[in-house]
């Protein structure tokens, strides 16, 4: 039976948890049988408690199961692995943002036993570890249609996905979460189009990314939906500075600002105040900016919000920059920095990194600004962005022609 279930699990290699939980059986009980499957060769460990099938053993195992094992095993069996999956998954994502808005989950299978991540640090490797499984179980679930689990996989990896900049799968995972919400609730379609037009708006796909972040402010209003309106208001704001439009940029983060206000949740005021600072400093009032900023890192550092932090520090750095301080800027942006790699998001990591090196540049430390850059040019590969590689590829082929003497002087001491 070992055999048959495991070659059923998509995805990559499967780990202690998720085989427990396929084949309903206690860690002890699991173990004996997987060790007695490396022992046969039909799977393999490739890391100490993971396990991996090769692709014509796992269609043998897939055969066999089909032909001994009931439609109604098989599924009981899917139904256990999609709920360890998706219910670790949430215990994880609270490790990683614990002032989201809880959601509700389908119902945990009974015998099912999920992973707790003690803290920040072993959520992250968790999701690391799984990632490729947590895909496959969300594709899964739309083959069998089972439309609460497909929207909440969608929600409970989009912040490590925002995270590591992985634009694409979020988009993908978001259209499913999107397809599978139209069967749901209007909370859930309002949160599906939002997600896809923040996703949208990293991609650069700026007409989709308006129309899903509107439509997602429609459905949160129709739903008496606060937070989700003050939300989609904010990613608005975003899109709308983006794209040039500042007074709409303004708007929109006022409006953010007024309902989170009233909602009374202070990180989220905080995240407002650092967009409505973003929206003054690109209009040209800095005086108002950096009180926005201000105000809005106080409140990150009094409960503890280090992404929010971050992302004000950031803000902030930018805008010393922009005007001329870049030993103030610096303190800003390395602080910032720091914050994003401890938190793995390399794609704001990316940002605070290419802007440490203008910093480094303007302070005459050209060797040290390029070693920045050369980060941020391949964490800028690695995400897909080329209009930003491009731009840092260009800055430091100038810094390579500035730093390289006449042909004429080549010699000179």
């Amino acid at each position: 039976m070992a055999f048959r279930l495991a070659g059923t699990a998509e995805g990559v290699s499967l780990g202690i948890g998720a085989a427990c939980a396929l084949m309903g059986w206690n860690e002890r009980q699991t173990d004996r049988a997987l060790r007695a499957l490396e022992d046969a060769s039909l799977i393999r460990q490739t890391v100490p408690g993971r396990f991996d099938m090769h692709d014509l053993v796992r269609l043998y195992a897939i055969e066999c199961g089909r032909r001994i094992d009931s439609r109604d095993f098989r599924k009981a069996a899917a139904q256990r692995l999609a709920a360890y999956y998706l219910h670790s998954s949430y215990e994880a994502d609270r490790r990683l943002a614990e002032f989201r808005r809880p959601i509700d989950l389908p119902a945990l299978v009974d015998g099912v036993i999920i992973e707790h991540p003690a803290d920040e640090s072993a959520a992250l490797h968790w999701f690391v570890s799984e990632y490729q499984n947590l895909v496959a179980a969300q594709r899964a679930a739309a083959k069998q249609e089972w439309v609460e689990h497909v929207w909440a996989f969608a929600w409970t990896l989009d912040n490590f996905r925002w995270r590591s900049a992985l634009i694409g799968d979020d988009i993908e995972a978001w259209q499913l979460g999107l397809e599978a919400a139209a069967e749901t609730t209007l909370f859930a379609r309002g949160l599906a189009h939002r997600r896809l037009g923040r996703a949208y708006g990293r991609a650069g796909d700026w007409d989709l990314a308006l129309y899903h972040t509107r439509r997602a402010i429609d459905i949160a209003d129709e739903a008496r939906d606060e937070p989700g309106a003050a939300h989609s208001l904010r990613i608005l704001s975003w899109l709308c500075e983006r794209t040039g439009d500042e007074a709409a940029a303004i708007d929109a983060a006022t409006q953010s600002y007024d309902r989170y206000f009233a909602i009374g949740n202070p990180v989220w005021t905080a995240h407002a105040l650092s967009v409505l600072g973003d929206c003054h400093s690109r209009a040209g009032d800095e005086i108002a900016a950096r009180e926005c900023w201000e105000r809005a890192l106080a409140l990150h550092r009094e409960f503890g919000h280090d992404s929010g932090e971050a992302e004000t520090l950031l803000a902030i750095g930018g805008s010393s920059l922009k005007h001329g301080n870049p030993e103030a800027a610096l303190a800003f942006l390395q602080k910032a920095a720091e914050i994003y790699g401890r938190l793995k998001d390399t794609y704001n990591q990316a940002d605070a990194l290419e802007h440490i090196g203008v910093a480094l540049r303007e302070l005459g430390k050209p060797a040290a600004a390029r070693e920045q850059w050369i980060q941020a040019l391949t964490l800028y590969k690695e995400h897909g962005r080329a209009s930003d590689a491009e731009r840092v590829a260009k800055i430091l082929r100038e810094s390579d022609a500035d730093e390289t003497p006449p042909d004429n002087q080549a010699d000179v001491p």
